[in-house]
């Protein structure tokens, strides 16, 4: 987006990413989340008491199942607990996820938890391994069925890779948002002849100085890229050859938008 205050002797173009800015922001939160969600690990822990009292307390055969990630270290825990006895069996639920527009797929499987009339996933996400989650239903089961066993834990741990790759993802939202998405403010200025470029950033700040009347013409220049979507960037030309670039190659900047820029520029320069 731009914003231009001309008068006879000045203008003043400022450019602001807003666009950039927002998809770098809806990254960061969307990386996040997943981060949270690929980095909880879940504890799974039934007890079975021979002695239903002691020191004066009764006992009662529960279950507890707690979820353990960032946020639920802030909350000061996520779990829950029921009576064993409630706990009917654990399964591997299955589902077909689809990953292209062309009808490619493949099968996810999570354990579930039978607890009367509730269905509790056992594991954090749904997993392409089945095998992996057959052994996680089997001990459960095999705990329930052996009345002898006085205690299960069942531990399953956080997907590093996938919580690893949507972290580096978060990080670079948060890069491109501090280092390279820029304000650009623009100052012509035709009673002391000199034009004013000023880039503003999170962490960053850079100020160019010309004189006016070293401005030959100000042009869009486009980078063509595979799939049609070029990306184009403002540059302005001097006398003596050099280019000066106000703004920087952007897919999310329509070629519309540079230009608008440009003819504002070169119409108050005739």
């Amino acid at each position: 987006m731009s914003v231009s205050t001309p008068t006879d002797d000045q203008l003043h173009i400022t450019i602001i990413p807003w666009r950039p800015w927002l998809a770098a922001l809806s990254m960061m939160v969307f990386c996040l989340g997943a981060t949270i969600r690929w980095s909880t690990s879940t504890r799974f822990q039934c007890n079975r008491y021979a002695i239903g009292i002691t020191n004066g307390s009764e006992l009662t055969d529960r279950c507890r199942l707690s979820r353990i990630n960032l946020l639920t270290l802030l909350r000061g825990g996520d779990f829950q607990t029921f009576p064993l006895d409630n706990l009917q069996r654990a399964r591997v639920a299955s589902q077909r996820r689809r990953y292209s527009s062309r009808g490619g797929s493949h099968t996810e499987y999570q354990v579930m938890l039978d607890v009367d009339a509730q269905e509790i996933p056992l594991t954090p996400n749904w997993q392409r391994s089945r095998r992996a989650q057959e052994q996680l239903a089997s001990q459960v089961n095999s705990f329930v069925n052996q009345p002898t066993r006085s205690e299960l834990i069942v531990d399953t741990g956080s997907s590093s890779f996938s919580s690893g790759f949507f972290l580096l993802g978060f990080l670079g939202a948060v890069s491109s948002l501090v280092f390279l998405e820029r304000a650009v403010h623009c100052e012509f200025d035709k009673r002391k002849k000199i034009f004013i470029i000023q880039r503003q950033g999170l962490l960053y700040q850079s100020v160019e100085r010309y004189h006016l009347l070293s401005v030959d013409r100000t042009f869009v220049e486009e980078k063509v890229r595979l799939k049609d979507r070029n990306s184009y960037r403002l540059v302005l030309r001097l006398k003596n050859g050099k280019t000066v670039n106000i703004t920087q190659y952007h897919q999310m900047r329509a070629e519309r938008d540079e230009l608008a820029i440009a003819d504002e520029i070169e119409d108050f320069l005739r």
